[in-house]
């Protein structure tokens, strides 16, 4: 498991404005073929409509929005993401050879011993099927979650 800090987060802008939440690879190495990206910003970008999905995010305490933006190379990486609101303790569970991104987007969350806040986020991989036990640290917390697999059976690992 790797927690991705919001500070951190932050200082990843790509060219086109969005910010990287996380990728494969995640280290620009020439030799690895290009599988999933993970951002958020102010609109979708273009190549959403490739091989992608947005999810809408309402900034609290004001009147915009950000878009997360998932994208994969279809014939590699299968993906899917959806809004969760946890106002009580509940299992994340991540299927063998899955990886699970949790994207918090208001309120904080505990697990694992860890606590992750607005704009946090925990990446989880592994060939094992793992349950995560998450609980909201006050009335409730709203994140993303992202499952990502391989298109092709092999299991899909992520290298920060």
């Amino acid at each position: 498991m790797v927690i991705l800090r919001s500070g951190a987060i932050a200082k990843e802008v790509e060219p086109s404005g969005r910010v990287k939440i996380a990728a494969a690879p995640d280290n620009g190495r020439a030799n690895e073929p290009w599988q999933w990206r993970l951002t958020i910003g102010d609109s979708p970008s273009g190549e959403s409509n490739l091989n992608g999905q947005n999810l809408r995010l309402s900034n609290p305490g004001s009147r915009g929005e950000k878009v997360l933006e998932l994208v994969c190379e279809k014939n590699l990486v299968t993906g899917a993401m959806k809004l969760e609101t946890l106002s009580s303790q509940s299992d994340l569970e991540r299927a063998d050879g899955e990886l699970m991104v949790i994207y918090m987007h208001s309120g904080e969350l505990a697990f694992d011993q860890h606590r992750l806040g607005a704009g946090d986020a925990a990446i989880i991989s592994g060939s094992e099927h793992f349950t995560v036990r998450a609980e909201p640290v006050a009335e409730q917390a709203d994140f993303a979650l992202v499952r990502l697999g391989s298109a092709t059976d092999t299991g899909l690992v992520w290298i920060p």
